[in-house]
């Protein structure tokens, strides 16, 4: 089944940059790099993308990391509009597939919609005891520019809205806000990196979060041209 995924993945991505190579010997794809040490996610789509443009081709390709540390969600799509990269994997709002090609692939299964939470210590026990409606009294850390940061406000969750990934932990350590919704397969490599700054942060996994939410690779439309 992977090795299927795989192959339907190289069918769409390899196709958009077939005739949108930066030569014509070697095909340059460019995409982001991590944001902050937390961001030991960002590797695997990484190496997805690489072994999905190998696997079923014989023409020369190489990928480029570009700087992305520090950089908002808003910003990084701006370098997809602005041709300075040529790939990002994000979950996948109606804007984003208006702006942007989607590879409809759902690189996770889905999982990035189910949501584990980074919490203070101190906090785990009262925390698994919370209904949803205590929950929702409580303010959660995202992104500034994240479709999460919307669906939970529309959902009737308290928000506090960040512009830098990495400052999210630091503010549930200072009670800025008090937890910090993570995907499944995000919040406990992510944990595991900033408990060496903050190691009085720990997973809540007793409860989760969940709304449908995949994630995509997307391009740029003007390969599609």
């Amino acid at each position: 089944m992977f090795k299927r995924t795989i192959y339907l993945l190289l069918s769409s991505v390899l196709t958009l940059f077939s005739s949108y190579s930066y030569s014509s010997e070697v095909t340059l794809v460019r995409v982001l790099g991590q944001q902050s040490a937390e961001d030991v996610t960002q590797d695997y789509f990484y190496q997805l993308l690489g072994k999905a443009l190998k696997a079923g081709s014989t023409d020369p390709y190489y990928t480029r990391l570009v700087d992305a540390t520090s950089l908002t969600q808003g910003r990084s799509m701006q370098l997809l509009t602005d041709d300075i990269i040529d790939v990002y994997w994000m979950g996948t709002t109606i804007e984003s597939e208006n702006k942007f090609h989607a590879v409809k692939i759902p690189l996770m299964k889905g999982l990035l919609g189910y949501r584990v939470s980074i919490i203070k210590k101190q906090n785990l026990s009262y925390f698994s005891q919370l209904s949803e409606a205590e929950l929702k009294r409580k303010v959660a850390c995202q992104g500034e520019h994240w479709p999460d940061t919307k669906i939970l406000q529309a959902n009737g969750y308290k928000v506090a809205a960040a512009g830098r990934y990495d400052a999210m932990f630091a503010m549930v350590n200072k009670g800025r806000c008090q937890y910090f919704p993570r995907a499944i397969f995000e919040g406990y490599g992510e944990l595991a990196v900033a408990q060496k700054t903050f190691n009085d942060l720990v997973m809540l996994d007793d409860v989760l979060l969940h709304y449908p939410y995949p994630i995509y690779y997307f391009v740029n439309k003007k390969i599609l041209r």
